[in-house]
C-alpha cells in the first residue's frame, strides 16, 4: 500500500475510541497505525501495522489457551490430538497413554540434545583455542 496523502477513520465502541490512520512518512514511505484510547482511564496505545499484526496473533493464541484451559483441553497440541482418539474403553486409554509417553520421551531427548548443544557452545566460548605462536 502506498499512501500519497493522509487518511483517517475513527470508530467508537462502548468506552474505546479507535483511530486508524494511513499516511506518508517524512521519508516518502507509507505507514499505517492504530490508536486505541480508553475514555474511562485515559490510557492509550499506538501501534504501527508491523507491530499490530503480530500482536493480534499473540492475543488470539492467549485467548485460545485460556478458553482451552477453562474447557479442560490441554494446551499442548499432541496432548490435544490424543484426546481426539475415539474412546472405546480401556484399550483406547492405553493407546492415549502410549502416544503421550512416546511424545514425552521424544521431548526429553530433544531437550537433552539442545542443552548439550548450548553446553558445548558455552565451553567453546569460555575456552577459546590458543592463538598460533608468532614467529
Amino acid at each position: 500500500m502506498k499512501a500519497t496523502q493522509s487518511f483517517e477513520a475513527v470508530h467508537t465502541h462502548e468506552r474505546f475510541r479507535l483511530t486508524a490512520r494511513a499516511a506518508e512518512s517524512w521519508f516518502g514511505q507509507s505507514y499505517v497505525e492504530l490508536l486505541v484510547e480508553d475514555s474511562e482511564s485515559g490510557a492509550a496505545i499506538r501501534l504501527k501495522r508491523h507491530e499490530l499484526m503480530p500482536l493480534l496473533g499473540v492475543i488470539k493464541e492467549a485467548l485460545k489457551a485460556v478458553e482451552d484451559a477453562v474447557a479442560g483441553i490441554p494446551h499442548d497440541p499432541v496432548e490435544r490430538a490424543s484426546w481426539r482418539i475415539p474412546s472405546h474403553g480401556i484399550s483406547t486409554g492405553f493407546l492415549r497413554a502410549h502416544v503421550l509417553k512416546a511424545y514425552a520421551q521424544e521431548l526429553a531427548e530433544l531437550r537433552e540434545k539442545y542443552v548439550q548443544r548450548f553446553d558445548d557452545e558455552t565451553r567453546r566460548v569460555s575456552n577459546p583455542p590458543a592463538p598460533p605462536p608468532r614467529d
